[in-house]
C-alpha cells in the first residue's frame, strides 16, 4: 500500500514539474521582445556611385552622443548593441560604420526596449 502512495506521489510530482516547465517556457515565449529585422546591404548612396559596406534604414538607429548612434543586431536568438556613425544618408537610408559581425541581421523596430544580450523573437524580416 505504500508503495502505491509512494509511485503515486512521485507521478504527481514528476507532472507538476512537467507543467510548471512548460509554463515556464510559455512565459519566456510571450516575455521576449518581439523584433522586425533588416538585412543591411552593400549598395550606393549618393550620385557620384561610392558603394558602403553597409547600409540600413536610419529607423535602425539610436542617437547617444554627438555623430554616433546605437544599434541592435540578432545573433543566435539574442539583441547585442552596437555603435555606428554615418558616413552617408539619402532617402531615409544611411551608411554606416559599425563593428557587426558579417551577415547579421540589425533591429529595426522591437516590440519593448531592448538590452544587450537579451532574448528577442524575430516576427518580421525586411528585405532591401
Amino acid at each position: 500500500m505504500k508503495e502505491k502512495k509512494l509511485l503515486s506521489w512521485i507521478a504527481g510530482f514528476l507532472a507538476a514539474i512537467a507543467f510548471c516547465t512548460l509554463l515556464c517556457q510559455k512565459v519566456n515565449f510571450l516575455l521576449c521582445p518581439e523584433t522586425a529585422v533588416f538585412y543591411p546591404q552593400q549598395t550606393s548612396l549618393e550620385p557620384d556611385g561610392a558603394q558602403y559596406e553597409t547600409v540600413l534604414p536610419v529607423a535602425c538607429l539610436t542617437p547617444i552622443g554627438v555623430d554616433e548612434y546605437l544599434l541592435f543586431y540578432v545573433q543566435d536568438g539574442r539583441a547585442y548593441q552596437a555603435t555606428a556613425q554615418i558616413v552617408a544618408e539619402k532617402d531615409g537610408l544611411a551608411a554606416v560604420s559599425a563593428s557587426l559581425p558579417p551577415d547579421m541581421p540589425v533591429v529595426r523596430y522591437s516590440s519593448k526596449p531592448l538590452q544587450d544580450g537579451v532574448k528577442v523573437r524575430i516576427v518580421e524580416e525586411i528585405l532591401p
